[in-house]
């Protein structure tokens, strides 16, 4: 008689090499070692995604073109003011080839790998002949000279510059003010001349709004802005102008209650001044010209 087959047996599974086995006969990744180390690189990974995307924007491939500033070589004296004030040191001063409008040996040349488009420059330059393509101190005249041309007298009324970057274009609160709003793309790039010219073009007063001093995107717009109205730095608010018209303030629109106030504060200043000038039967002086030396001494 045949022998009967046995029950058939559990077969194992192979094992694997010792190589790939702990202590306790458990594969080699999933040791309380490798899991330690598992979760660390994922940590590193994690890191590695968070800074990119939290990097400052100035440390980032360019993705789009910029609006790079340029040197008008025969306005360049030679200064150096805008190699100072410029953020990104993207400018610096290079022997002179042309000495045909201009006599000093140095000019100021861009680096438009380095030049951020802040225009920053152009606000630091008393000749006007630096900035961004269309946004010089002549430019901006220029298209200062558009807003007005055929405008009604504003002797009353208050034109404010607001810094794109600080999020004021959009402010509703501003706007239903009745202030004339002029955004610029950095308030430290706002030349001091085109205060002036606003003031002499019949504007009651002239109010900026910057970004805060620490939260600027360019880093030192309204430090610059401020030395250029108040500290005599170049390109620097003529004496000349009544600084009763004038105001900048250094606001985000989370205060914006009290970029109101300061609007308002200058607004009532500018209608006193323009009733005292009409109750006194002559015009008040915005931009009065500084004395000559021979009628100081007369």
């Amino acid at each position: 008689m045949a022998e009967q087959p046995k029950a058939t047996e559990r077969r194992s599974r192979t094992p694997l090499p010792r190589d790939q086995k702990d202590g306790d006969g458990r594969p080699a990744w999933r040791t309380p070692r490798m899991r330690f180390l598992l979760i660390v690189l994922a940590l590193l990974a994690l890191n590695y995604v968070s800074v990119a995307m939290l990097a400052p924007r100035w440390w980032r491939p360019r993705t789009k073109s910029i609006n790079t500033s340029w040197v008008d070589e025969t306005l360049c004296t030679g200064c150096t003011t805008c190699v100072q004030d410029c953020p990104y040191e993207a400018i610096a001063m290079v022997p002179r080839s042309d000495f045909t409008r201009q006599a000093t040996d140095l000019v100021a040349r861009v680096d438009p790998s380095l030049c951020v488009g802040c225009g920053i420059c152009a606000g630091s330059c008393a000749p006007m002949g630096v900035g961004p393509w269309g946004r010089t101190g002549r430019d901006q005249l220029a298209a200062l000279d558009q807003l007005l041309r055929g405008s009604p007298g504003r002797a009353s009324e208050v034109t404010v510059f607001t810094c794109s970057n600080a999020g004021w274009d959009g402010s509703a609160a501003l706007r239903a003010s009745g202030a004339e709003i002029v955004p610029v793309a950095c308030a430290g790039s706002l030349h001091t001349s085109v205060v002036e010219a606003c003031l002499r073009r019949g504007v009651g007063g002239v109010l900026v709004l910057s970004c805060p001093t620490r939260d600027c995107r360019f880093r030192e717009g309204p430090k610059w802005l401020r030395e250029r109205f108040y500290a005599g730095r170049e390109a620097e608010l003529h004496e000349r102008v009544d600084r009763e018209r004038v105001a900048l303030a250094a606001l985000s629109t989370a205060e914006t209650p009290a970029a109101l106030a300061l609007l308002a504060g200058l607004t009532e200043r500018v209608r006193a001044m323009e009733t005292r000038a009409a109750q006194d039967g002559e015009p008040e002086a915005i931009c009065e010209p500084p004395l000559a030396e021979a009628e100081i001494n007369a």
